[in-house]
């Protein structure tokens, strides 16, 4: 072949490449896959089958863990999200979810690292290039412990300022799957950045807000009520759910009038006194803009500081959240 200019390597030189340093250990710590049944520290080593339909065919699901001060809140609450999502598009977990649980804790203990995040995945497996998920015999798990997210200060102290998504988020039979196909969540943050905002939030074919690329949303009324989109059109949020839970104690202590799951007309959202997005990475952050409009007085409300208090106290004292890491 006349101008041959690719490397042929033998595996030697695979070898070499793979002893190299390189500044990912700083922010991948170990991975775990049931391809190898085993754990690698060096980033070099973390990779993923090319024929796993999860990569050429986005058919896989995935979900996080938080690990605070040597302890994962709410692991067994995402294990069960991503069994529900792989079984309801019939993957085949390779897994109990014990054996997972087991893994993430051994795998963590392995980094010796007491903050970091747990992220891992449910894939369709390996076996070819089509879309025909016969082709797979099985699912594989993926995990990998990442550095925490470190989102900037302001987000939290200032608050986000947010526009309306021109792209559609989730088909409507899929939105209780954490599915691995993200395509419409990066074009909401592309448009976002594009157009000088810090993220989006997607709405529904009737106008009403369902959620952002990875978060979830809710609202506080002028006459004090937290307003979430029905669960049965956005992503059943881990920290969303603990949102409502601790709202629900709001109301009891009569801070809340109400805690309600309802459609969310934009308009309700642009004079409501509060907006806030919940995530496992976000945890709880407040939006001060939405479309250019200040939302209540333009700053953090006094319902997302309560809310942020009481997540902190959560993820660092409630031992009923909390699985802790075995370092010895």
């Amino acid at each position: 072949m006349k101008g041959k200019k690719l490397k042929i390597w033998t595996e030697k030189d695979y070898l070499d490449w793979v002893k190299q340093e390189t500044p990912l250990k700083e922010k991948y710590f170990a991975m775990y896959s049931t391809v190898w049944d085993a754990v690698v520290t060096n980033p070099n080593l973390m990779t993923i089958p090319f024929d796993d339909h999860m990569v050429h065919r986005g058919d896989g699901v995935f979900d996080n863990s938080l690990v605070v001060n040597g302890k994962v809140y709410l692991l067994d609450e995402h294990l069960d999200r991503i069994i529900r999502s792989a079984t309801a598009i019939g993957i085949k977990i390779p897994l109990s979810k014990q054996e997972m649980k087991d893994i993430i804790l051994e795998t963590i203990a392995i980094t010796g690292k007491r903050d970091c995040m747990a992220r891992f995945w449910i894939s369709r497996g390996t076996g070819g290039f089509s879309v025909y998920p016969d082709e797979s015999p099985k699912g594989h798990f993926y995990l990998i412990i990442t550095s925490s997210p470190n989102y900037p200060a302001r987000y939290y102290e200032e608050g986000l300022s947010v526009v309306t998504s021109p792209f559609p988020l989730r088909q409507p039979f899929t939105p209780q799957v954490k599915s691995c196909n993200y395509l419409a969540n990066a074009m909401m943050e592309f448009f976002a950045h594009n157009v000088g905002a810090d993220t989006a939030i997607a709405i529904d074919s009737e106008g009403y807000l369902t959620e952002g690329s990875n978060k979830n949303v809710a609202i506080v009324t002028r006459d004090g009520i937290f307003k979430y989109p029905r669960l049965e059109k956005v992503l059943h949020g881990t920290m969303l759910k603990r949102a409502i839970y601790f709202a629900n104690l709001l109301k009891g202590e009569g801070i809340l009038k109400d805690v309600i799951s309802t459609d969310i007309p934009i308009s309700e959202a642009y004079n409501s006194a509060e907006m806030m997005f919940f995530s496992t990475t976000l945890i709880v952050a407040p939006i001060v803009k939405y479309d250019g409009i200040t939302i209540g007085d333009g700053k953090p409300g006094e319902i997302y500081k309560r809310l942020r208090e009481m997540f902190k106290k959560d993820m660092t004292e409630n031992s009923e959240v909390l699985t802790p890491v075995d370092y010895d």
